[in-house]
């Protein structure tokens, strides 16, 4: 489900209502400076080009089909999508199979939160300064 703030009401999307809408998003891989290097992220642009931003955080298996899925529907309602890869110093790695709840446990618990939170901070700043943002930013995850 999506929601979706407007001037005097929560707007409430289904998901299968989405999938069944035809759009065109536009998908690039860009770097977001941070400490110790470019984090990498993908940038999901409505038809338009602009509009609102969200920086979509990834679930605990990565920045799998299923986020991409999201963003690319969010994207689809008009949103500018910034989805940074928070794995990337871990080798960016997507996990599935059936030992994946206990590899992305794992994953998670390497994770140097101090170091992951300046890494969001740090995708939501850019995502705000890009040219294709008109209106406000805001987060979204898993």
């Amino acid at each position: 489900m999506f929601f979706q703030a407007g001037a005097s009401a929560l707007v409430l999307w289904r998901r299968d209502e989405v999938a069944d809408t035809a759009y065109s998003v536009i998908v690039t891989s860009v770097g977001v400076s941070v400490e110790g290097g470019e984090m990498p992220a993908d940038l999901h642009l409505p038809a338009g080009g602009r509009g609102p931003g969200i920086v979509l955080f990834q679930e605990i298996f990565g920045v799998t089909d299923y986020v991409d899925g999201r963003a690319r529907d969010l994207a689809g309602l008009g949103y500018v999508v910034l989805v940074p890869h928070i794995y990337w110093r871990q080798g960016d790695p997507v996990i599935s199979g059936e030992d994946a709840l206990p590899r992305a446990m794992d994953a998670v618990g390497k994770l140097e939160w101090d170091t992951a939170v300046a890494d969001g901070v740090a995708a939501f700043g850019a995502l705000r300064q890009r040219a294709e943002i008109a209106g406000p930013t805001g987060v979204f995850g898993f």
